[in-house]
């Protein structure tokens, strides 16, 4: 027995069904009605409040945290004030090294985790110098090559020294560290002053956007949405988001006005929803902890609450509904014999849920639909795979014209209709970056995309459909063309390929164009002729359009070989100086590129110059570590810079193996001159000449050779020496300054004050009263 002859819930008789199911409702719904206004009144209303107080504590404690880091840092702040180690004048003096001073913001630094970076900047000195927790620059150095910030300079911090009376937090944005990373910092200046006078200089504290966001985050709790820190003219000092980009989140602030909201919760009416927004101000700095949460997340739980009602008083009603469908069965009739007759008891299974034959038939036929839809679809797919079969055997020259062709064109829907036929190849350059920047079925769609507007562009010269080769990279277009058209209109198409897939796509295309022949049978020809002209992208370069018949001949009568910037190369090799041997390299380049040679011809001689490089090195007989055949196979390199890359990176191994010798065949001369000048600084006839003799080596060579291993000339070094011993005489003893003089070395005191004052800034007598004065 079957559940609808017990129980015939799908037949309905609208008139009867209506007028019970109503009069029923109207019982239940009235109530409903007053069981419901209580609920509403108590019960959620409670919930509501108790779920924004929870809310507005976690914004209170975000408040807090961060409160409690700008204290900190205002702290730090002065605690560098009063640090007498840190001082300008002793800074600038050099009486403590720049590694103490390097050790004490270090020290300041690591006592808050929330900080990137410590760095003090006095702009009432001469010293343009910026001590920092990561070192010590110049203040230009600071901005550009430390941290240069998107937004903000070193001018803008000089002139805003003046009118600086209080600590300002500038907001988050990018700033390239050190040249290569770059991430998002926010920085908070506090001014240092003498009893709240002009400030003399400032404490920079840099704070990476991920510390802001960690505690940010903190007040969404579990919700996913935006929260923000303002400061007293309501400017983003730094966001945080669950969702979406900080752009994103700019934009949600910007919508809901958030000047014009008050302090607490509020409902804010956003794009097709509504957002809670809750807003704290803080006492200590005024500035403002927001947080954006779609109201239907944040009230979830309440709504759930609210379905469970509504789902019980759907039950109530569902109850008084039961009766009244038993007087519909009369008029279902008609539909249930429709519904057996399109053999609706196959989507019953699939239609589980529905209680009436109108929802079956609509599934049935949907069904059926969806059915003919993918049949319809698996066809055009057979239908293009063949397509593209047939085109590649044309190509390949692995299919005669005849019946066979013929019964393959109209499988396939393919026609052509004039005579002559050609072959263009559409290569994608550089594709290992457009693999790298596009997801596989991005590339699909690209080159879907290429493949039809090739195949609209053909339409210019009479017609033709385009394919992907199997190497992936490559697009072939085999053209079906009317007799009055030539290369000049293929050449138009190549261009506007290349245009459009440059404009829209970013990248490039190298179109390669074989000859125009008359029949099918030509089209191999065109296709070995475009791989051919394909060749001298080497030549040629990226991006270009190149056809066989410019390639034919190409090589110049009288053969040419760079003899001159080989033996630079090799000179440069033998001496290990890799600077000549980049000059030399792409000179080469730059050489070979004035010829007119074949890239058959650019490939031998790239070959002989590696070839030439790697006789030297087993001449000298150096451990050369064979490179291996890899090294020597050119076939992957497609242009001239290319191969300028790889003979650079091959020649260059040798420049480094030759260097590294030379090197260590000197360790121990600049270990022996080094203790040698510190035993004998002392003495006033020590020279360049006697340090030379000494070790048996000529001036000249013994003054470079220092140089190139330490940065300065061993004159400035044993200088260096002498400087530092007397600074130690004059701190430590009361001998005369001549005495002083004589004992360093010097001979004439006049040129030892000289030297000093050049070196330190001030005169022997000046530095020791500061000596003096600090004791």
């Amino acid at each position: 027995m079957s559940l609808s002859n017990v129980f015939p819930f799908n037949r309905r008789k609208s008139r009867r069904f209506y007028g019970y199911l109503f009069s029923y409702l109207i019982v239940v719904c009235v109530s409903l009605l007053i069981v419901g206004s209580v609920v509403y009144s108590t019960f959620f209303s409670a919930m509501t409040k108790e779920l924004e107080e929870a809310n507005m504590s976690l914004l209170r404690q975000t408040r807090e945290a961060i409160d409690t880091r700008t204290k900190e840092m205002n702290r730090i702040a002065y605690r560098i004030s009063v640090n007498g180690e840190l001082i300008p004048y002793k800074l600038e003096a050099g009486v403590y090294s720049l590694t103490r001073t390097i050790g004490i913001l270090n020290d300041y630094k690591s006592t808050n985790g929330f900080l990137r970076d410590v760095a003090l900047y006095y702009s009432s000195r001469n010293d343009d110098r910026v001590y920092a927790a990561s070192g010590v620059y110049s203040l230009d150095s600071f901005f550009r090559d430390k941290f240069r910030f998107e937004f903000w300079s070193k001018d803008e911090l000089s002139q805003g020294l003046d009118t600086l009376g209080s600590p300002l937090m500038r907001p988050l944005e990018y700033v390239t560290i050190a040249g290569e990373e770059s991430k998002r910092l926010a920085a908070y200046i506090a001014p240092l002053s003498y009893n709240a006078g002009k400030p003399y200089g400032v404490v920079l504290f840099l704070i990476e956007e991920q510390s802001f966001a960690g505690i940010l985050l903190n007040a969404l709790n579990k919700y996913e949405g935006y929260s923000y820190l303002l400061n007293e003219k309501n400017e983003i000092i730094a966001s945080a988001s669950t969702v979406g980009s900080y752009e994103k989140a700019n934009d949600v602030l910007k919508e809901i006005g958030i000047a014009s909201q008050p302090q607490g919760i509020s409902s804010v009416k956003a794009g097709d929803g509504k957002l809670s927004v809750s807003k704290l101000t803080s006492t200590v700095n005024g500035w403002s902890y927001i947080t954006v949460i779609p109201t239907d997340q944040m009230m979830a739980g309440i709504h759930l609450q609210q379905n469970v009602f509504f789902a019980s008083v759907f039950a109530v009603l569902l109850l008084g509904t039961v009766m009244a469908l038993f007087f519909a069965r009369r008029n279902y009739r008609p539909l249930q014999r429709l519904f057996h007759s399109i053999g609706g008891s196959r989507f019953e299974s699939s239609a589980a849920g529905r209680y009436d034959e109108y929802s079956i038939i609509t599934h049935a036929v949907g069904e059926m639909t969806r059915e003919n839809t993918d049949l319809l679809s698996r066809l055009k797919t057979h239908a293009s795979l063949a397509k593209e079969q047939l085109l590649l055997k044309m190509i390949y020259g692995q299919i005669k014209p005849g019946e066979a062709m013929e019964a393959m064109k109209r499988l396939t829907n393919m026609s052509f209709h004039y005579p002559n036929f050609a072959v263009l190849l559409f290569i994608i350059d550089d594709y290992n970056r457009f693999v790298e920047q596009n997801s596989p079925s991005m590339q699909a769609i690209l080159k879907y995309s290429l493949v039809n507007i090739v195949e609209e562009l053909s339409g210019e010269v009479g017609g033709g459909y385009g394919l992907e080769l199997p190497d992936k990279r490559e697009i072939a277009l085999v053209l079906n063309m009317r007799e009055l058209y030539g290369e000049e209109q293929l050449g138009k198409i190549a261009d506007d390929a290349r245009a459009f897939f440059r404009q829209y796509f970013k990248h490039t295309l190298t179109v390669c164009g074989g000859g125009i022949y008359s029949g099918e049978a030509g089209l191999r020809m065109s296709f070995l002729e475009a791989c051919g002209a394909a060749r001298y992208r080497i030549v040629r370069g990226d991006g270009k359009t190149i056809f066989y018949s410019e390639t034919a001949g190409q090589s110049s009568s009288a053969y040419w070989y760079p003899f001159e910037p080989e033996n630079r190369i090799v000179v440069a090799v033998k001496q290990g100086k890799r600077a000549d041997m980049e000059s030399a390299v792409r000179d080469l380049a730059a050489s070979i590129g004035r010829q007119e040679l074949s890239a058959e011809e650019i490939t031998s001689i790239c070959l002989g110059v590696m070839q030439t490089v790697m006789k030297t090195m087993i001449e000298m007989g150096g451990e050369w570590e064979h490179p291996g055949a890899k090294a020597f196979s050119l076939s992957g390199l497609e242009t001239l810079e290319e191969l300028e890359a790889h003979i650079l990176e091959y020649c260059a191994k040798a420049c480094d193996l030759i260097h590294s010798k030379k090197e260590s065949k000197n360790v121990n001369l600049l270990d022996q001159v080094i203790a040698y000048a510190d035993v004998h600084f002392s003495d006033p006839m020590l020279s360049l000449n006697g340090v030379a003799d000494q070790f048996g080596v000529s001036p000249s060579y013994l003054t470079r050779f220092f140089k190139d291993q330490t940065g300065y000339p061993l004159i400035h070094y044993i200088d260096m020496i002498r400087m530092e011993k007397a600074k130690e005489l004059m701190r430590t003893t009361g001998a005369k300054m001549k005495d002083i003089v004589k004992q360093v070395g010097y001979v004439d005191q006049t040129n030892f004050n000289r030297k000093f004052k050049q070196r330190e800034g001030i005169t022997p007598s000046e530095y020791r009263d500061v000596c003096e004065s600090l004791r």
